[in-house]
């Protein structure tokens, strides 16, 4: 868990808490759009949102412009004008392409690392005394620790989830460890538990297939009876069925088999 005080502007729950800042989230939006915009804003309200993900998380800024601007149209017509004024900017911090102000290059490296060396002028400075005063805030700090509490709660609850899928791949699940798991918090046992279960949902499944293939050559001999038939199949000691297998290829008889295991 990074530390509130170590956060930077691009880490969404320090910029959010800037923008809805009683005191301050105005003032520091009005900079920051004004330095994107490259003009100045008189009356401006914010309406944050958490986070805003792009349609492929991995290849943000693909092309390398600092700035992307998009504006509406008609779809169906695009050669139709159609102006209504609404954009939508995207900032990509780590951009070089398009020849950005320096300004916005220094805006840019502030919000990657919103540390007193990367305060390159008299702006920067008042948007970093802002930054650290809400990093300071009582409330904003109690609000960061309860989304952590949040957002631990519903990882140990995802991860309780996935467990029980697995385990339910290969076995019947009791009502009490049912309750056991979903009642676990600590996200550490519970990666535990589920790697264990991995393993042993692998285990199964070549187990499971080893048997399959010792019924199928002794078959060969003629139906197996039904005892013979589950002994193998419950049979879950990796080492025990490659044992059955290389007797199951060597036998001459099912009888034959059967007596030596």
């Amino acid at each position: 868990m990074k530390k509130l005080e170590d956060m930077n502007l691009v880490d969404d729950f320090l910029a959010y808490s800037l923008a809805v800042h009683k005191t301050y989230g105005v003032e520091a939006a009005r900079y920051i759009l004004e330095c994107i915009l490259q003009r100045k804003i008189r009356n401006l309200t914010v309406i944050p949102q958490k986070s805003w993900y792009g349609e492929t998380a991995g290849t943000h800024g693909g092309r390398g412009r600092m700035i992307y601007t998009i504006g509406n149209r008609c779809l169906e017509m695009p050669e139709l004008p159609y102006e209504d004024g609404a954009r939508t900017v995207f900032l990509y911090t780590k951009g070089t392409e398009g020849d950005p102000p320096e300004e916005l290059q220094q805006l840019a490296r502030y919000m990657e690392h919103s540390t007193a060396e990367n305060v390159k002028s008299s702006k920067l400075a008042k948007l970093h005394q802002m930054v650290t005063e809400v990093k300071s805030d009582r409330e904003v700090g109690l609000a960061y620790m309860k989304s952590y509490e949040i957002e631990r709660m519903l990882k140990a609850e995802s991860k309780a989830d996935d467990l029980l899928m697995l385990l339910q791949e290969t076995q019947e699940i009791s009502e009490e460890e049912r309750k056991r798991i979903l009642r676990e918090t600590n996200l550490r046992t519970l990666d535990n538990w589920y790697q264990e279960a991995l393993i042993q949902n692998r285990q199964c499944i070549v187990s499971k297939s080893k048997a399959a293939s010792i019924l199928i050559l002794l078959e060969d001999f003629g139906p197996v009876p039904e005892e013979a038939k589950q002994r193998v199949l419950a049979e879950t000691d990796l080492s025990v069925l490659d044992s059955w297998l290389r007797l199951a290829k060597r036998a001459e008889s099912l009888e034959q088999f059967l007596q030596s295991i």
